[in-house]
């Protein structure tokens, strides 16, 4: 099945790859056969319907962007260095000095929360990109 889009030079496939209208291109010749076969294009998407899809793909992509930093982030809080941790947080709240190993675990754990920011800010800027497109093109263009 193909769908029409705003842009009358490419189709898109059911799974959302486009096709340009390209007599060289192996999938718009096939798209071809199945039109020639008496099939029709589905209608194209409306521009909130391609920005609603797009905010869905990145909102998947940051979530296992996040779901990798926080399973690192576990692996640093295992064990020994959950005990260590909270000892220097503990030690640093005293005023105490910390050993360089201390603070080099507080430090990653700091780095971690960092990354997580990141991708949260740049899930913020992709929707306010993809907010502020006219047209699917714009949309699709909008990554994470």
């Amino acid at each position: 099945m193909y769908r029409a889009t705003l842009d009358p030079t490419i189709v898109l496939t059911s799974d959302g790859r486009s096709v340009p209208m390209d007599p060289t291109n192996p999938e718009w010749r096939r798209c071809l056969k199945w039109l020639a076969a008496g099939n029709t294009l589905a209608p194209a998407e409306s521009l909130e319907e391609s920005k609603a899809r797009r905010r869905g793909a990145i909102e998947q992509q940051a979530a296992a962007q996040v779901k990798t930093i926080l399973e690192v982030k576990r692996a640093a809080f295992m064990a020994f260095d959950f005990v260590r941790a909270i000892v220097a947080l503990d030690k640093k709240a005293e005023g105490e000095t910390l050993t360089a190993g201390e603070d080099n675990l507080l430090t990653k754990i700091r780095t971690k929360q960092s990354e997580i920011d990141a991708v949260r800010q740049s899930v913020v800027a992709a929707f306010q990109a993809i907010n502020a497109a006219t047209t699917p093109a714009e949309v699709a263009a909008v990554t994470l």
